[in-house]
């Protein structure tokens, strides 16, 4: 039995509506007081005991590959499903499952 437990965090987003804040970065990187957004979404899962996260990345995904690279420097384990054409959230979703290994039975989403 493995102590792991895997979150996945939805970072497709374009954000159309806020650029121009996102002509350069996907909208997860979007930063409020100097932080990307979805890095606050990684400190709340690891608070919570996640330890491994998948991001679902989309848009610019390489930026946010850029920030997290392997995790460590935030004390996860950083995973990533890229999408090659917009999948929607249920099939970034799905995709993202796939890279769950099978005996891990808790996933937050």
């Amino acid at each position: 039995m493995t102590n792991k437990l895997y979150g996945l965090i939805l970072a497709g987003g374009r954000g159309e509506r806020l650029r121009p804040l996102t002509n350069d970065r996907p909208k997860p990187m979007v930063e409020i007081m100097g932080i990307p957004i979805i890095e606050y979404q990684v400190s709340w899962m690891k608070s919570q005991g996640i330890t491994d996260v998948v991001f679902l990345c989309g848009y610019r995904g390489e930026k946010i590959f850029d920030h997290f690279g392997d995790g460590s420097d935030f004390e996860i384990t950083a995973h990533y499903s890229y999408e090659d054409s917009p999948l929607g959230r249920g099939g970034a979703v799905k995709k993202g499952f796939s890279m769950i290994p099978n005996e891990i039975t808790t996933v937050l989403v």
